[in-house]
């Protein structure tokens, strides 16, 4: 060998790879137990569905305010009161 080659190293790693898959496989429902635990021990108590839901209302809540202060519906607003005082200022004359 010259000083310039360098050895080539081969790795079998199917046989390392088969093994820890088959290790695993035995070990999946236990596994997913633990990981259950740990949702449930994370989330406790928590309403998954009400946060959901009172995070939607407020969202809902958020976007009619937005669209009656400054969006179509200020101006529909805005029209209907001026039509009104149009319409009692001309039944005084």
């Amino acid at each position: 060998m010259s000083p310039n080659e360098f050895p080539t190293i081969r790795i079998e790693v199917e046989g390392l790879k088969h093994t820890i898959l088959h290790a695993l496989e035995g070990h999946c429902e236990e596994i997913n137990r633990y990981v259950e635990e740990g949702i449930d021990e994370a989330l406790g108590s928590v309403n998954i569905q009400q946060i959901a839901k009172d995070e939607a209302e407020q969202c809902l809540k958020k976007s009619i305010k937005r669209y009656f202060d400054f969006g179509p519906g200020a101006n529909a607003i805005r029209e209907g009161v001026q039509e009104f005082i149009d319409s009692r200022l001309k039944g005084e004359e």
